[in-house]
């Protein structure tokens, strides 16, 4: 499956770090859904939206879907082309079957698995860029974790919000009337 040159990438990160940054960080144990497990390869989390970038990043692994403005006082929204199509492993709708796994495994609470599953999957498909993948908050929305390895697919930075500007996360969230921002 391929990500087109149309479409948008979204990601929401820590103003410390550049908008396009591939964790976990030296030393730092894997945080993200498909992180290397000993840091084998760096992970680049982006979203079809701001809106799911937001729920992806900021609303992951919370009972209650709230967001604090402290959370958002220190992030950014960059928004990015793709300047090459990106070959992505489609964990996620048709996809799964092949893999053997359901839509549980990895989007379920409980990311304990994939984190293994996507080390194996990097190692055996070595022409593949990343993972694609449904929102858990979302599953209408795709989400992509891109490999390093990658990192020339990704186009230019189309343009940088703050976060802690109600103007830009507001319609953001819109869509997403249970979310909100405390």
């Amino acid at each position: 499956m391929e990500v087109p040159l149309s479409q948008v990438l979204w990601r929401v990160h820590p103003l410390r770090y550049e908008p396009v940054w591939f964790g976990p960080a030296a030393g730092e144990p894997p945080q993200g859904r498909f992180d290397a497990p000993g840091g084998e390869y760096g992970t680049c989390y982006f979203g079809e939206s701001l809106g799911v970038a937001l729920l992806e990043t900021l609303v992951r692994g919370r009972k209650h879907p709230l967001i604090s403005r402290a959370a958002l006082e220190v992030r950014g929204g960059s928004a990015f082309g793709v300047a090459a199509p990106l070959r992505m492993l489609q964990l996620e709708g048709a996809g799964l079957p092949s893999f053997g796994i359901s839509a549980h495994e990895v989007m379920g609470a409980d990311y304990a698995e994939c984190p293994d599953l996507a080390r194996r999957l990097h190692a055996q498909f070595a022409e593949v860029d990343g993972i694609q993948y449904r929102s858990r908050w979302d599953t209408g929305s795709l989400c992509w974790a891109v490999f390093d390895r990658a990192e020339h697919r990704i186009g230019g930075l189309v343009r940088t919000h703050r976060l802690d500007d109600a103007a830009v996360v507001a319609p953001a969230l819109r869509p997403y009337k249970h979310v909100g921002v405390i």
